[in-house]
């Protein structure tokens, strides 16, 4: 089907407006989501493949929303359309879903520390790696990297991140 799809885009793309370009990019994208999702609920894959394709997926969901402080389990689930038991499975070897969001976030946020372009308060920076709360960042920061965010930006180091 996604064969067939793509000769039939081949065949028209030249009598296609550009404007029609960004359709075809989605319809392809959707055509190649429903293959993956098929393969994974059919049964043609094994448990661990299964597990490995949804925990991609859900990590993918994760990294585009990861700035957002609303990022919750539950959230993520729905917008995965796993159950919330599920996705808690997946990330059981990691430590946990929630730990690996504040992990990723931690590793934003020195990112974004580390960046001599980005001249932001530490304060704007947690906000903006999805920590509403300064304080509580600063104390997740140290405990995970061992040094302040202050100290992190004022030594200029680069950070296993």
């Amino acid at each position: 089907m996604l064969a067939e799809h793509m000769l039939t885009l081949q065949r028209h793309l030249g009598d296609a407006a550009r404007a029609d370009g960004h359709r075809f990019a989605q319809a392809t994208l959707a055509m190649l989501g429903s293959a993956v999702n098929a393969e994974v609920t059919e049964g043609t894959c094994s448990v661990a493949e299964k597990e490995h394709v949804h925990r991609r997926r859900v990590r993918a969901l994760i990294q585009k929303e990861i700035t957002s402080a609303a990022l919750t389990p539950v959230r993520l689930a729905a917008m995965a359309g796993i159950s919330r038991s599920q996705l808690y499975r997946l990330f059981e070897p990691m430590g946990g879903v929630m730990h690996f969001i504040h992990r990723e976030r931690l590793r934003l946020a020195c990112r974004l520390i580390c960046d001599p372009n980005d001249l932001r308060s530490i304060g704007a920076i947690a906000e903006s790696a999805g920590f509403p709360d300064s304080s509580t960042f600063s104390r997740a920061f140290r405990q995970f990297y061992g040094c302040s965010p202050r100290d992190m930006r004022w030594s200029g180091a680069n950070a296993n991140v």
